[in-house]
């Protein structure tokens, strides 16, 4: 699930592609608003169907991120979703990644997704990880995938704002786009994985401070190797609303490798996340490591 450099994972870096992603007409969604959660439905409109409405809706069919979409009324309704009546002045969201189908994971360890996977001190996982960005940055939303109430309802007691995708297989790259065009409030995005729960809160707070101070792009370094949480700041919005697939989010960093603010941080937790119940143990070493407080 990670877009990082890490050497047993990232592979290499494709050519960002010329061409802008265009979200098939099995992306599109109606929004449908149940207190703080944010729910997406299937809405299958063919791209040249006039867009529907109905009261219940706040925004009726609407299509996913893309180039010509008209976005107006779907960034009006998903910001009166989203934002509080009375905003604080800091306009950074975080942004918490938790839709991805976890395959590797089921194949070895059953029905369990992993991101409900125990801690050492009985936590799930992905309960750690909202736990941390949410203590830095309180506006937080969720991204996570229709099928997976356990995580929806995890990550919504921590206090973060779920976004559900009808589709996790769609990529790192659609959340993320997802997740920008719910918040248009913002200012800058935080975005964390949910399968990386030993990221400490001062990694998260030291990206996001790079933001408020104008960096276009920050991320974490561990002992030289880029990690987690990755910072995007407002000059980022359009590329990142075009976003869809997990390897767009490595092209986006390649691609402005010069703006990237290298932060040093004595904290292995960027680096590490849940891939399999064998590498979990390998990872966790002697006991060394333990969720953030």
């Amino acid at each position: 699930m990670a877009w990082s450099g890490k050497v047993d994972s990232a592979g290499p870096l494709r050519k960002a592609s010329p061409s802008v992603h265009q979200p098939p007409a099995a992306c599109r969604v109606g929004i449908l608003t149940q207190g703080t959660r944010l729910a997406c439905v299937p809405g299958m409109s063919p791209p040249s169907a006039p867009v529907q409405s109905t009261t219940s809706m706040a925004g009726g069919a609407i299509p996913m991120p893309g180039p010509s979409t008209p976005n107006a009324g779907l960034h009006a309704a998903l910001h009166r979703s989203l934002a509080p009546a009375s905003e604080p002045a800091d306009t950074l969201c975080g942004v918490l990644l938790a839709a991805g189908p976890g395959r590797r994971w089921r194949a070895t360890a059953g029905d369990e997704h992993k991101l409900m996977h125990p801690l050492s001190d009985g936590t799930p996982a992905v309960v750690a990880a909202a736990r941390a960005l949410h203590s830095v940055l309180p506006r937080s939303v969720a991204v996570v995938r229709g099928d997976l109430d356990d995580v929806a309802d995890a990550v919504e007691a921590c206090g973060l704002q779920v976004i559900r995708v009808p589709l996790g297989e769609l990529g790192m790259g659609h959340s993320i786009a997802t997740a920008v065009l719910a918040t248009s409030w913002a200012e800058g995005w935080v975005v964390a994985l949910g399968d990386m729960p030993w990221t400490q809160p001062h990694s998260i707070a030291e990206v996001a401070a790079a933001l408020r101070r104008g960096e276009a792009l920050a991320a974490p370094y561990h002992q030289g190797t880029r990690g987690h949480v990755i910072g995007f700041g407002a000059s980022q919005r359009a590329d990142l609303l075009h976003l869809s697939a997990d390897h767009d989010v490595r092209d986006l960093l390649d691609r402005h490798a010069g703006q990237l603010h290298a932060i040093n941080v004595d904290d292995p937790g960027v680096l590490l996340d849940l891939d399999l119940p064998d590498s979990l143990v390998q990872q966790l070493g002697a006991g060394t490591l333990s969720p953030p407080p």
